[in-house]
């Protein structure tokens, strides 16, 4: 794209590609980077992550009669990479956001599924 002379700009926050999405609502930080609380993350705080796992189990029962229980090592091996990697990401939103963290986690208080975790 650079090559043709276009520059594409990237924004952190959910876009449509035609437009921007208005009135986000976010916990203001002391440290000033904004917490979505609005959309998907409303719900939960790792959606993405829910999704994921979503996809690996998919991906198992499509081929569930080929090996017995070995299309099942990648979903359990993925849960559970999934698990390390959020109780990492908290303990580092935990240390970086201090009290806003809190905060937001009471705001939305699931994790993967909402209701549930």
């Amino acid at each position: 794209m650079q090559q043709q002379g276009i520059y594409i700009t990237r924004n952190g926050f959910p876009q449509v590609p035609w437009n921007e999405i208005k009135n986000l609502k976010y916990l203001k930080t002391k440290c000033g980077s904004p917490l979505l609380i609005d959309g998907y993350w409303k719900y939960c705080r790792k959606p993405a992550y829910t999704a994921d796992i979503c996809m690996t189990i998919c991906w198992a029962l499509s081929c569930h009669q080929w090996f017995g229980v070995l299309p099942y090592f990648y979903p359990i091996f993925f849960f559970f990479m999934i698990i390390h990697r959020y109780t990492r990401d908290m303990t580092r939103c935990q240390t970086k956001y201090g009290k806003d963290w809190t905060t937001y986690c009471k705001r939305v208080p699931y994790a993967f599924i909402p209701g549930i975790i």
